[in-house]
């Protein structure tokens, strides 16, 4: 990104944030790129507090997990995480697989991708357009109480008064998914 618009250097931070054990070659060797360029930071094994202060600072969230793979196990089913930044606020750019799909409606509250141009196209695109970015913050900020727990409550309270229902011989209920 930096290469395509300079000012992304000097303008904006991308702060890798994740969980690792003590001993994680992978980790090590991204840490060692990282240090090249000034404006990565990475920060593991972060607490909630430290967690949602980057999260109320932070204008664009990227998820990855799941790039390139075939085999379904390793792309996340859902996705917390992406839920609670745009609980936040922030405009989630992420995979287009597995749980993502669910939680974010493509081009209103956030983007998904399927390759590493298109992540930079739609990340350039919310870096270049302060309106658009404002716009599908407030999107993004509305879709992710459709992921509360007491969403989640009235859900499963909804299905299994259905299975109930159906078990004593009623029909389907008309159920809001």
């Amino acid at each position: 990104l930096c290469k395509k618009d300079k000012h992304i250097k000097t303008g904006w931070k991308l702060v890798l944030a994740g969980g690792t054990p003590k001993i994680n070659p992978y980790y090590d060797k991204v840490r060692q790129r990282a240090k090249r360029i000034s404006n990565i930071e990475i920060a593991s094994n972060l607490n909630n507090y430290e967690i949602k202060q980057l999260y109320s600072k932070a204008s664009i969230f990227w998820h990855a997990c799941g790039l390139d793979e075939n085999n379904p196990r390793l792309i996340e089913h859902f996705g917390m995480t992406t839920v609670e930044a745009m609980q936040n606020y922030c405009v989630p750019v992420v995979i287009d697989g597995g749980g993502q799909r669910e939680i974010v409606d493509h081009g209103i509250s956030g983007f998904r991708f399927a390759s590493k141009e298109e992540l930079k196209s739609y990340t350039l695109k919310l870096i270049n357009d302060d309106c658009l970015r404002e716009k599908m913050a407030k999107n993004a900020y509305n879709r992710s109480k459709k992921f509360t727990k007491e969403e989640f409550e009235k859900k499963a309270l909804e299905f299994f008064s259905d299975v109930e229902n159906r078990l004593r011989g009623g029909e389907p209920m008309e159920v809001n998914r």
